[in-house]
């Protein structure tokens, strides 16, 4: 999939291109680089009227906050790669990480205030009198990694990985936390080939940057979904999906999501429930399957049940969905509509034995489960005592 932005001309009225100014945020020419593999030491430059890199200490760098780099770390297999390719090959590390500036700082600037008030609601803060890390937190970690491998055995090694090429950006190449936001998710977007859980936050990125750009009557007029589809290589319908994930999740539901806990068919019905709700029908539907011993992940299959039986926009209407989802799981308790569970204690009864026997309809006999469960039971003497026979010529032979 291509992710290079399709270029426009410039319209005869000499208003702005809308290309250009966003490529202008991302501190780069308008011309995105080609798709990367984070497992190889390779990285896109952000700019091109970057500096020769330099080599900073790894004790002066900070990576950046969890909130404005909300990328998952590579994991342990794709770390070990990672490292193995800068270690061994002759070249290293082929292409320095981005850092930007804090060190060198003007306290009148708008973005040194913003970062000031950013810390004081934040547990994850930006330490001033740093490098902040905008591009390459991986391949930081494994220089870190690799310099604590070789500390006190390798002097040459050690001193080699003490220090990391980097490119840096000046305090004021970034005006704002939400240009240092967009600068990492490009640099991330373009390296990835899997961001399926961290999409719905570059699309919410995408779309909040563009609109207030759409804002401004100097810029020539542009659809902001078909902007955000065309710059990160989507559909327009992926687009709006996503963003209804982004707009209408709770952040406690944005938490699981991320955490894969449940799938994304589940929360992108779960955002038909106002934020409160989305907790309410998670923790009835954990308490529910904590109680029912259902270890399955049965999660969409019981909220398309819900919304099935009550075919709502809880959120559209503002309604209060509470007693809709205390009488559904209570429902699905008694087992008036669990079949499995009915199933199972009818037939524990008809035998007068313990409760061996676990049967789960396919969905598409579900309107048969009472006639099944007559028949079942009403033959399962013979059943038995065919199995048993069996068994027991097995056992003789």
């Amino acid at each position: 999939m291509s992710k290079k932005p399709r270029k426009m001309n410039l319209s005869g009225n000499n208003k702005a291109n809308i290309d250009n100014l966003f490529n202008s945020i991302l501190n780069k020419e308008p011309e995105t680089p080609k798709e990367e593999d984070p497992t190889v030491n390779t990285v896109k430059t952000e700019s091109s009227n970057q500096a020769s890199p330099v080599k900073i200490s790894l004790s002066e760098i900070q990576k950046s906050p969890k909130d404005i780099n909300f990328f998952r770390e590579l994991n342990d297999k794709e770390k070990t790669a990672l490292k193995d390719n800068i270690d061994n090959t002759d070249i290293g590390l082929i292409n320095p990480i981005i850092l930007w500036d804090l060190k060198n700082i003007d306290k009148t600037a708008p973005i040194y205030k913003e970062i000031e008030e950013y810390n004081k609601t934040h547990k994850d803060k930006i330490i001033l009198d740093s490098y902040l890390i905008v591009s390459g937190a991986n391949r930081y970690d494994c220089y870190c990694e690799l310099y604590n491998d070789y500390k006190g055995k390798d002097k040459d090694k050690e001193s080699k990985y003490e220090k990391i090429p980097s490119k840096i950006l000046s305090f004021d190449d970034i005006t704002n936390l939400n240009q240092l936001k967009l600068m990492i998710v490009d640099a991330n977007y373009h390296q990835r080939k899997s961001l399926s859980i961290e999409l719905f936050e570059i699309v919410g990125l995408y779309q909040a940057t563009l609109n207030n750009l759409k804002k401004n009557p100097n810029i020539d007029d542009f659809d902001i979904t078909d902007k955000t589809a065309e710059y990160l290589g989507l559909s327009k319908t992926k687009v709006i999906e996503e963003k209804a994930l982004y707009d209408h999740l709770s952040d406690l539901s944005k938490s699981l999501y991320k955490s894969e806990k449940f799938n994304r068919t589940f929360f992108y019905k779960l955002t038909r429930f106002q934020d409160k709700y989305q907790e309410l029908f998670i923790k009835e539907l954990t308490d529910f399957k904590k109680e029912q011993a259902i270890n399955s992940k049965k999660d969409t299959y019981y909220i398309t049940k819900f919304f099935k039986k009550y075919p709502k926009n809880y959120r559209k209407s503002k309604e209060d969905p509470s007693k809709d989802i205390e009488n559904f799981f209570k429902t699905e308790s008694s087992g008036n509509t669990s079949d499995e569970i009915k199933f199972t204690k009818n037939l524990s009864i008809a035998n007068n034995e313990p409760n061996t026997i676990l049967f789960s309809l396919p969905k598409d006999m579900e309107d048969y489960q009472e006639e099944l469960q007559k028949l079942i039971i009403k033959h399962l003497p013979d059943i038995k005592k065919k199995v048993d026979s069996q068994k027991e010529s097995q056992n003789n032979k």
